[in-house]
Order: C-alpha cells, then structure tokens, then sequence
C-alpha cells in the first residue's frame, strides 16, 4: 500500500514540476524504508522558521548550486515561482546580482555562497543574520543550505546526476553564476 501511494505522490510531483523523478523511483524499489527515510529529508529542507520566503527560496537555490548544475536547481527555482517569488528575483539571484535584489535576499544568498565555500567571511553575515531574525533564523538558514543540498549529492551518488543545463525561469534561461558546466 505506502508504495503504490509513493508512486503515486511521485507521479504527481514529477507532473507538477516537470521534473525526472527515476532516482526516487529507485530509491523506492530498493529500499521502501530507506525511501521513507529520505522523505524526511522534507522536514529539514523545509523548515523555514522566522525568514520571509523570498531570502529563503533565494538562499536554497544558491546552496543547492552548490551541488547542482541542472534539474535540482530547476526544481528549486520552479518550487520558489510557484510560491510567488518573482522570476526577476529569480534571474537576479542565479546571476549572482545581489546589488539589485532586496537587502534580506542578498543577505541570505551571499551567506549561503560562503557557507558552501566554507569561507570565514560567511561568520560576519552569520551575526547580521542572527541581529536580523535571532537564532531561531540561523538555524532555519542553516538547515536549508545544508539539507537542500543533500538531494542533488544523493542524486549524483546513485548515479542519476549527469546532466546540466540552462535555467529557464519564466519565457527565458539563465546560466548561473559561478557555473561552468563543463566541469560538471
């Protein structure tokens, strides 16, 4: 019964968000627990605490970047529009064009490229962070970028993560920045 309904559910998202779902597929005829198990993952890559939506879908999609060259960000970018982020928003922040989206945006994209990078610049935005939405908006940003990253690097690790592509939010497609898809 859970994996026809699994099945289900599955269809219905790779539906909804174009979106290839064969490694869940797999994960799901190998491992029924194990699929359970990395549905969890749901709670902690959601989990979005005191931070408004456009910081948070914006900050996820600069950490999956992080992981990612194609349909993982394309997911994020499409979940982000569906929630009324504006796909400007969306260009600006796979190009890396901070000085034109909102302060709390910028903050949140900037910290999340840092955090990836394990830079020691990200400590200074971690204490704007914490001034702005305390410590209860830290570990929301930290869940995030750690737990959307873990989609794509599972992805990749079962062997479904080879293709990269352009990012088509709205009628256009962007390459993001710091992106050479060469290399990926």
């Amino acid at each position: 019964m859970f994996k026809v309904a699994a099945l289900s559910g599955l269809r219905r998202f790779s539906e909804q968000f174009d979106y290839d779902v064969d490694y869940l597929r797999y994960t799901l005829n190998a491992s029924q627990s194990g699929f359970y198990k990395f549905g969890l993952l749901k709670l902690i890559s959601g989990h979005q605490g005191p931070i408004p939506d456009a910081p948070w879908f914006c900050g996820a999609i600069r950490a999956t970047l992080a992981e990612d060259c194609g349909p993982c960000v394309q997911l994020g970018c499409s979940v982000a529009l569906k929630a009324g982020i504006a796909p400007d928003l969306v260009r600006q922040v796979l190009a890396q064009e901070y000085d034109s989206v909102p302060d709390d945006v910028s903050l949140v994209c900037r910290y999340a490229d840092l955090v990836v990078v394990k830079s020691l610049e990200a400590d200074d935005l971690k204490e704007e962070i914490l001034a702005k939405w305390g410590d209860a908006g830290l570990v929301s940003i930290a869940m995030g970028i750690s737990a959307v990253r873990l989609y794509p690097l599972y992805k990749q690790a079962l062997g479904y993560g080879k293709s990269c592509q352009m990012i088509a939010v709205g009628p256009s497609t962007v390459l993001p920045s710091g992106i050479n898809m060469e290399t990926r």
